[in-house]
């Protein structure tokens, strides 16, 4: 190999100055070139200025910028636009896809999932294509699948659609028990649907293997203790409470098949799941809480908050349990089942001047208390300038992605004219919690649904929150339509679920409103109790990476968007046509927000 000119080292050198992934390091090389001109002499420089004027001026092409420049005009592009670049020239797609870029695109529009793999990923821009292509088959409503599954004793009998151990159900025992009426309750999780029959009995519906087991502990029905609903279930757990005394728990474990009961100190106001932990809250307030965590190996352990001064407190707030008022709740490690964060809404300092109840103050401010092994460490603070009013906060506390990022509350705007009576554009604004890093990412949204009527506050959303309320997954908002409002917006197109006299769900992003079709078989006359009206409600609504759940009183519909080996029977093949779109005509293109990451406040 020939040795390298003397006069070729000094730049090639220079043009060694690159980081580990092989991007210039520009840092450096503005080091080296500041050193390089106080080493020059008057005349060097004097000729350095006359090549610099003589040199033709251009333009440096996308391949040429380094990858901070390159995520500086990121900023100011639409993602969408933003991928479109990738595809002008190869010079250009190298310049986009590098790791630097790629790595600022997940940060900024899918909230850093990076940090849900410590041990880090070799293709950066194949997980982002794979995330965002996922994004963009739910939002176009591309599911492989659905599956209509009529719940109750007699459809259990006559549904061959889940497998079941032949020992597990004794029908004749379970008529002779004569098992008392029960308020049915529901629960999703990871591709799993809790449900009750009667009050002695629970399925759990598995929909990737379709098994179905019964978990129905003996000594309710010889007790007769008819007051336990489902409350909660994870991968590992079912948990039944005592919707009576408030003080009694059962807890199922599915994969070791063992029961427990556990008897709280207090009343159980609200629960918070995640794998084999669980978190219950004595009140909706963070000074009343006293936050417990069970754990199947440690047992129920009090969890010792430190001072919460400031905090609102409230001796009227014990009556009210409405869940719209839930202001503290509890945040899971997502890898880490020795950290957990407790999380609490502060009210804004103008509602508390001006007198205002606390029930109707807004939120100013949010504080996660973080608790290693119940010890507390750290406490994480995000305030908001001016805060947000009472009136369209939804406070949720649960997992928005598969990556361990939490949605604290979501803010929905008011649609009102203005003074020319031009209608606002109604929005969205949440704050999420990311215990991986341990920021706070806010950010707003356009959700302009056209005949859809955003979630509100009313007696119905305050029974069934997480239908009603709304449910966010990667940007998306899945909330239900109430069958009995369709159609009824001015100025909007017929839909054509106007005539199903049932609710429908629907999902929102910045430009569309998609509305899933049901199986009309679960809603038809014989499916209803007899004295029924026919207006038939969804009451719960779950949502993940595979499935869309909406479960109701005479059964539950899913959707399957990624597992290909349920595309068979009982499921059902999509048609292309099982969903419409609603299209937005505003001007918006903002399909994911941009957040803005905090991770300041920490003391």
């Amino acid at each position: 190999m020939a040795a390298t000119p003397p006069a070729d080292a000094l730049a090639e050198h220079f043009l060694r100055l690159n980081k580990s992934d092989g991007s210039p390091d520009v840092v450096e090389r503005r080091a080296h070139l500041d050193h390089l001109l106080q080493a020059l002499s008057p005349w060097e420089l004097l000729y350095l200025k006359q090549r610099l004027a003589s040199k033709p001026p251009r333009l440096a092409s996308m391949d040429d910028l380094p990858g901070e420049l390159v995520i500086m005009v990121a900023r100011y592009v639409d993602y969408d636009d933003a991928m479109s670049c990738c595809r002008v020239s190869q010079g250009w797609r190298e310049a986009w896809t590098s790791d630097l870029v790629v790595k600022h695109h997940l940060k900024t529009k899918f909230s850093n999932p990076l940090a849900f793999f410590p041990d880090g990923i070799s293709d950066l821009w194949s997980f982002l294509i794979d995330i965002d292509s996922t994004r963009k088959r739910r939002a176009n409503g591309n599911f492989i699948s659905s599956l209509s599954v009529p719940i109750g004793w007699d459809a259990v009998r006559q549904d061959e659609s889940f497998r079941m151990e032949c020992a597990d159900v004794n029908y004749d025992q379970v008529q002779k028990r004569k098992a008392p009426a029960q308020s049915r309750s529901y629960a999703y999780c990871s591709g799993r649907v809790a449900w009750q029959p009667d009050a002695y009995s629970v399925f759990v519906d598995d929909l990737r293997t379709m098994e179905r087991i019964l978990v129905s502990p003996s000594d309710l029905v010889l007790k007769g203790e008819d007051n336990f609903v489902i409350r909660a279930l994870t991968e590992s757990l079912v948990v039944l409470a005592h919707k009576a005394n408030r003080r009694s728990m059962i807890i199922y474990h599915l994969a070791k098949g063992e029961l427990r009961r556990v008897t709280l100190p207090n009343y159980l106001e609200a629960i918070f799941a995640h794998k084999e932990s669980i978190a219950v809250l004595c009140s909706n307030w963070a000074l009343t809480a006293e936050p417990y965590l069970w754990t199947w190996s440690d047992g129920l352990r009090k969890i010792p908050l430190p001072d919460v001064s400031g905090l609102p407190d409230d001796n009227e707030t014990t009556r009210h349990n409405l869940y719209g008022d839930q202001r503290c709740g509890v945040v899971f490690h997502p890898l880490n089942s020795e950290i957990i964060y407790f999380v609490a809404l502060s009210p804004r300092e103008d509602d508390v001047d001006d007198g205002l109840p606390v029930l109707d103050a807004g939120v100013g401010s949010v504080r996660a208390f973080k608790f290693e092994n119940l010890k507390h460490t750290k406490t994480h603070r995000f305030e908001r300038p001016g805060g947000l009013p009472r009136s369209g906060i939804v406070p949720q506390y649960r997992p928005m992605n598969s990556f361990g990022l939490y949605n604290l509350f979501m803010y929905y705007s008011e649609e009102y004219p203005d003074e020319y009576g031009v209608r606002t554009e109604p929005y969205t604004i949440q704050l999420n919690f990311n215990p991986l890093t341990e920021e706070f990412s806010y950010g707003w949204q356009t959700h302009a649904a056209h005949g859809c009527p955003r979630p509100r506050r009313e007696y119905v959303s305050n029974m069934y929150p997480e239908a009603y309320q709304g449910v966010i997954w990667n940007g998306d908002i899945y909330f239900i339509h109430p069958g009995d409002l369709v159609g009824n917006a001015e100025g909007i197109q017929e839909w054509r679920c106007k005539s199903q006299h049932h609710d429908i769900v629907c999902v929102a992003d910045g430009d569309t409103t998609l509305m899933m079709d049901t199986d009309a078989s679960l809603f038809s006359e014989s499916s209803y109790p007899k004295g029924s009206t026919r207006h038939e409600e969804f009451t719960g609504l779950g949502v993940d990476d595979d499935f869309v759940v909406a479960i109701s009183k005479a059964g539950y519909v899913a959707w399957n968007y990624t597992r290909s080996d349920t595309g068979n029977p009982p499921w059902r093949a999509t048609s292309g046509s099982d969903y419409e779109d609603i299209d937005d005509d505003s001007d918006s293109d903002d399909v994911a927000p941009d957040w803005e990451t905090d991770s300041a406040g920490s003391r």
